[in-house]
This record gives C-alpha cells, structure tokens and sequence, in this order.
C-alpha cells in the first residue's frame, strides 16, 4: 500500500483545530519501524500493574486526539466530502430518511454497548484515552482500535494498556481488562493513514476470554464501499465529554483526495479514536461487522471522520493478533 506524503500533526478537534504540544499527543516520525511480513509490526508484552489505572487516574487520562491529515497544497480547495448514495462513488447527498447521524448519544443499548469501550495506556510520561471494540474471533481475546492508540512514531508502542467496556457515566460494568501484547501495521509505524489500525491481546479473566463476558462485533475484509455506515465511540473533546457512548450514521464516501480511506460524516472529537465503524449494522440488535475505525480528520474538513479500508493487510494483522491468541 503506497505510503501518504503528509505531514501528521496530532491534534484535539473541539470546535476549531489547533496544533497540539509536538511531543505530548503529536505523531511524528521516528528512526523507523521494525517491520515484519504481510506488512504486520513486531508486537510488543504489555502488563499493567494492579491498581493502576485508578479512578483518578482515568479521569486525568488525555484523550488522544483524533488525528489531522493536512491537505496537500495543490489540492486543499477540494470541498468537503458528503455522503454518497449507495453503491456510487461517493459525492452525492445521502438518500432521505436513511438514518444519516453525525455525532449523538446512543441509547439504544444492544451488542454495541457492551463491545464498544474505551482503552487506557500510557505513551512516553503520559496516560491518555481512546475507544476500541470487543472483536468476535476464534479466540475471543481481541480488541480492536487505531494504530495511533497503540503506537506513536516518536516513542514507540504504549504500555499499561487495558479495555475498559461500557464504560459511560454510570461507571464501567464489566470492569478491567488487561491487553497481555499489542501489534499493529508496519504501515502505521510509517506513518501511513490507510493502516492506522491495531490489536490489543486481552488476558482472560477466571478462566473466561472477554467475548464470552461481553460479546464480540464480527469483521470482516475487502467489503463493498460507499455503504450504510455506522461508527461510535467516547468523544471527550468539546461539545462532549467522554461520558456517554456516542455514533455517527450515514453513507461512507472514497477519500476526495484519493488514498484508500473512507470517509463519514462525524463531528465525534479526540477519545473516540479507535472507536469501531460497523457495516451491516442492526439497531434493534446492536450487531454488525467491523470494517474500520474512527481515525483522522482532513484540516479543511472538521465535521468528516476518516477511517482505514480493511484490505488484505488488515486481515493480515488480524491473522497474526489471533495467532498471539490462541
């Protein structure tokens, strides 16, 4: 997959868009990944002590900002992207009355609840905040999330990385699960928006995997663009704050600027990154399939969220995260 010549600048969408601190929550390139086959990282142990992620301590966790891609110059006048009818290409107004939502509370409770949560971890001295999903595979130990949650350029892979599910206002109700080891795209390691996605390896809890407690969202790959679309999350940026599970709805767009991600409209902001994107989605269930993740935002277009297309290389590293497994 070619690689974006962008600059990536890390930042937190709450209203206007401003550059970050370039270390704290910034994505910058580092001496290089450590890359390994079928584009899939190294994975690293990860162990989190008991006790550590406090109830202070989560509060003060920093939501990790949903990132920029700056717009390459001969093309930043290319407007926004808009939903596009099904099976098109993308660029036409969704069809009325399709459900289209672009950031608001769910309450329909179901699967999503339970799967969708959010990830606590720690990169070089600070702990931050994304989202991430419970993923139904053979060895119901997953979690799926953004390259970007998982592995920054300038210091490496995270540590003390846990899954915290349902995790809203009125507390967590399945409590805290440790990741045992994270892997990501060698893609990502370089910086390149179309393979920010990663796994966590969940240790099993009195002798039960983590989709036996709460359910899995199932995935699948190379599936039909420009569909119904569902995403979700815990955005922590203004207007929210991280309290409540949060979706957008709506038909999924091809990058106006021609990489390989999909778009959807979205004014979810930093803590929602990872945040799984659903195809085939059913509101009365609260099931789908898992075809992407809430990733970046262009710096001209603050109200579309960007989100990698699940090819071949993401099956990749979702063979190798169930090979750690199982």
């Amino acid at each position: 997959m070619r690689s974006l010549s962008v600059l990536c600048v890390g930042v937190l969408l709450a209203g206007a868009i401003g550059a970050a601190p370039p270390l704290d929550g910034a994505v910058a390139r580092g001496a290089g990944p450590a890359f390994g086959p079928d584009g899939v990282a190294a994975p690293v142990a990860n162990s989190v002590a008991p006790g550590f992620w406090s109830a202070a301590r989560m509060g003060s966790a920093r939501s990790r900002d949903v990132l920029v891609r700056q717009v390459p110059g001969d093309v930043a006048k290319v407007p926004a992207a808009k939903g596009g009818k099904g099976g098109g290409n993308g660029g036409g107004k969704p069809p009325k009355g399709d459900g289209s939502v672009t950031g608001t509370d769910w309450t329909g409770g179901g699967a999503v609840q339970a799967t969708t949560g959010k990830v606590y971890f720690t990169l070089g001295a600070s702990n931050y905040v994304c989202s991430g999903s419970s993923v139904d595979s053979p060895s119901g130990d997953l979690v799926l999330t953004a390259g970007h949650c998982v592995y920054d350029q300038a210091v490496g892979y995270a540590s003390n990385f846990t899954f915290v599910p349902d995790h809203d206002a009125d507390g967590a109700s399945f409590g805290q699960w440790p990741a045992t080891q994270l892997i990501t795209t060698t893609g990502w390691q370089a910086g390149d928006f179309e393979e920010d996605a990663a796994f966590a390896i969940i240790g099993e809890q009195s002798g039960q995997s983590l989709s036996q407690v709460v359910g899995g969202q199932g995935i699948d790959f190379d599936l039909a663009r420009n569909q119904q679309t569902s995403s979700f999350g815990y955005p922590a940026g203004r207007p929210y704050r991280g309290n409540d599970l949060t979706y957008c709805a709506g038909v999924a767009v091809n990058d106006p600027y021609g990489s390989g991600v999909q778009g959807l409209r979205c004014n979810m902001t930093g803590g929602s990154s990872g945040g799984p994107w659903l195809q085939s989605f059913d509101d009365a269930t609260g099931a789908g399939v898992l075809s992407s993740v809430n990733s970046f935002k262009y710096s001209n277009d603050s109200s579309t969220m960007y989100g990698p297309y699940f090819d071949a290389s993401i099956r990749s590293l979702f063979e190798a995260a169930e090979a750690l497994a199982g």
